[in-house]
């Protein structure tokens, strides 16, 4: 019995962790894509930020019902989705830069 309830702390904390972990990158995934609407992105970028928090969303979902191995895989495709879409944002905003200094 003692065995079934460590069992039970150890898988609530691990959820608890999972939670806040996606709760946490949720919020930064949402401000980079209010970051990368404000610089006024491109169509693709747009649905590359709806992907984003497509797999944040199944991630919490996942992790809202216990299942921490899918919320742990959407997690990470989430942050990955969002580091290319970091990446592809800081190329656009290098092009950009270049094009303004080369006019003035």
């Amino acid at each position: 019995m003692e065995d079934t309830g460590n069992t039970i702390k150890t898988k609530s904390s691990t959820l608890a962790s999972t939670e806040q972990t996606v709760v946490e990158a949720l919020a930064e995934a949402q401000a980079k894509i209010e970051a990368a609407n404000s610089a006024a992105a491109s169509q693709a970028e747009a649905q590359a930020s709806q992907a984003v928090v497509a797999a944040y969303s199944q991630a919490a979902s996942a992790a809202a019902v216990g299942d921490t191995v899918t919320a742990s895989s959407a997690a990470t495709l989430a942050s990955s989705l969002a580091a290319n879409l970091d990446s592809n944002a800081q190329s656009v905003n290098e092009t950009t830069s270049e094009s303004a200094s080369q006019a003035s």
